[in-house]
């Protein structure tokens, strides 16, 4: 499956406010073989979290992980 990370916080920097909230969603769209309900996993500092594959509005398949900010 190919899949792409959207821009983080907007602008791919987390300021001072964004940086002391407790999570930071990580989202983005998923390609090739992949179908909806399977499972993404991301690896952030060492922690993996996992979300699954959706239907975007836009006819994409995409998702939309909560990881720890911290």
């Amino acid at each position: 499956a190919d899949i792409t990370i959207h821009q983080i916080s907007g602008d791919d920097i987390l300021n001072a406010a964004e940086s002391q909230k407790p999570t930071t969603t990580i989202s983005g769209t998923v390609g090739g073989d992949a179908r909806v309900h399977d499972v993404v996993t991301l690896t952030v500092n060492g922690h993996e979290f996992t979300g699954t594959v959706q239907p975007m509005p836009n006819g994409q398949l995409g998702y939309s992980i909560e990881v720890n900010t911290a």
